[in-house]
């Protein structure tokens, strides 16, 4: 069984490419933490809708959950190893801007009791 899941952040935004007959495609690497002070650094590649919808919605730091195969192949007489992505999930919210500052409530807007109510 060829079975990979992964939980880390991306390390840069993923940038949407395309093959050399137009499919949509991307790399990119997810941080690991392995413990407090160590990381390792995952390749990974996702193709078709599965690139378009994780270039749009993920930046640098976002933190994201991942399942796919392992690939490999040879470069420069190396072997070189990606997860193949088939299925992406957001492990936080999009993180927020600084909050807006509203209108401060004068005076005039508090409520107003009435001392004489029966309760």
């Amino acid at each position: 069984m060829n079975s990979v899941n992964v939980i880390g952040r991306l390390c840069w935004k993923p940038e949407l490419k395309r093959s050399g007959n137009g499919t949509p495609m991307a790399f990119f690497t997810v941080a690991v933490q392995r413990d407090r002070d160590n990381a390792d650094f995952v390749p990974c590649q996702a193709w078709r809708e599965t690139a378009e919808k994780i270039c749009g919605a993920f930046d640098k730091g976002d933190r994201i959950g991942l399942s796919g195969s392992i690939v490999s192949w040879k470069k420069d007489e190396k072997t070189e190893v990606a997860v193949n992505v088939f299925r992406f999930d957001f492990l936080e919210p999009k993180k927020a801007g600084p909050p807006t500052q509203g209108p401060q409530p004068t005076p005039e807007d508090e409520p107003v009791f009435d001392e004489d109510l029966p309760f």
